[in-house]
């Protein structure tokens, strides 16, 4: 298409995008943004529920089990007495894998 032929993109409410640093780069580059009202997605991007929300739900339902997996493994069996101290370490690092590989098996969400 010619250079001054202009698109359309279609966006919702997240404040990230809604920044002038972020919306100069379409309109530098000819394309015209317009932004979805908040609850009003589900009729202008039919994916977010569908496909996009099927795959969030079933990657935090992961990894929402693969944390806890982790803090079971950190508290120590051993340690029942009550007056003791339990430390477990919350920090990401320690909770998410360094790879995703081995983590998760899917054939179908």
């Amino acid at each position: 298409m010619p250079p001054s032929h202009k698109a359309l993109l279609i966006w919702d409410v997240f404040k990230g995008q809604k920044t002038e640093k972020v919306l100069s780069k379409p309109a530098s580059l000819n394309i015209v943004v317009v932004f979805i009202p908040a609850n009003m997605t589900h009729f202008f991007q039919p994916l977010d529920l569908t496909v996009n929300g099927g795959a969030r739900r079933f990657m935090k339902e992961k990894f929402t089990t693969r944390y806890s997996e982790e803090v079971q493994k950190q508290i120590n069996p051993g340690n029942s007495d009550a007056n003791s101290e339990l430390n477990v370490n919350l920090r990401l690092t320690a909770l998410k894998p360094p790879t995703l590989r081995g983590w998760w098996t899917c054939t179908t969400i």
